[in-house]
């Protein structure tokens, strides 16, 4: 049985003209999108893309503060100076914060669309924990400091469910947002392919040989085995905002050693979840749903 749909969920929309300037700013680009949520692997996967040698540059979530801080969808890509036919560019679907915006992104884009996903019992308690332990970080004093080092010390987050509905944005990880845009995408007979973090892991020369043939490509083993990747983040292009999220939210991820490891983190177990996000009634989306729906993204015959 198909999953239930779940409607796409925009922060707020724009008209059509804000979008003008960014939609001329893609004009010379033609480029490969990736196409994420949280915690999917995604920006190691648009790093890793820059050691194929067909890339210049690597442009991280250049949507991102229109969505966190209120940045007018016009301005999107004005620091970078727009982008070109080397740059690939990832970004979380939820962040584009319209349709409009994205469709702008979509219009310009090459076909394949990457689409990144990954189990939500490993994803969604993937975010929890970072965003957890910033919170800790930047207030010891935090007024729910000790509720917050019991769910981590525990990895049990089945009694702060009122904490995550009150203070992370998009408590279902923007998965309306994400398929949204990939139905735009089989509406347009736009191809795509989705790749799921825990295959890509298990057997990443395939993946990325699968996302450089189809993006034309050269693909080799390197792209999936390196010692560091110091020699790409020169070209890892970063909004004000992604610089400083970078120590604590993607540090870990753009400094690993060793290339591209199996998943070494157990899915959490669905009791371990605030009732809040469980069974019926859950809102804003029940974790069983979002497994329902990556079961599906895995059954596509375009899924990596």
């Amino acid at each position: 049985m198909k999953p239930p749909r779940v409607p796409p969920d925009w922060r707020h929309e724009h008209e059509p003209h804000d979008v003008a300037p960014v939609a001329a700013r893609l004009e010379t680009w033609g480029g490969r999108l990736i196409v994420s949520m949280p915690r999917t692997g995604s920006t190691l996967l648009g790093a890793v893309m820059l050691l194929s040698g067909a890339f210049d540059r690597y442009l991280h979530e250049p949507a991102a503060p229109v969505f966190w801080d209120g940045l007018a969808p016009g301005g999107v890509l004005a620091d970078q100076g727009g982008a070109g036919p080397g740059d690939v560019i990832q970004e979380s679907a939820y962040q584009f914060a319209s349709a409009a915006l994205a469709g702008s992104f979509l219009d310009a884009a090459r076909a394949p669309v990457v689409f990144t996903t990954r189990d939500p019992r490993l994803a969604w308690p993937s975010r929890w924990r970072l965003m957890f332990r910033e919170w800790l970080d930047a207030d010891p004093h935090d007024p729910d400091a000790g509720r917050l080092r019991a769910a981590l010390d525990a990895d049990d987050f089945s009694e702060v469910g009122d904490l995550i509905l009150g203070r992370v944005p998009q408590p279902d990880h923007g998965l309306g947002a994400f398929l949204a845009l990939l139905e735009e995408c089989d509406h347009r007979r736009q191809g795509v392919l989705v790749v799921d973090n825990g295959r890509f892991r298990r057997d990443p020369g395939a993946a990325l040989g699968r996302i450089c043939e189809a993006w034309e490509v050269p693909s080799h083993p390197g792209m999936a085995s390196w010692p560091d990747l110091s020699a790409v983040l020169p070209r890892v292009v970063m909004t004000d905002l992604g610089r400083r999220e970078y120590p604590w939210y993607y540090a870990r991820t753009l400094g690993s050693t060793g290339g591209i490891a199996p998943e070494r983190t157990e899915p959490l177990p669905l009791d371990r979840f605030p009732a809040v996000l469980r069974g019926e009634g859950a809102r804003p989306l029940a974790i069983e749903t979002a497994l329902a729906w990556h079961a599906a993204l895995l059954d596509r015959p375009d899924a990596v």
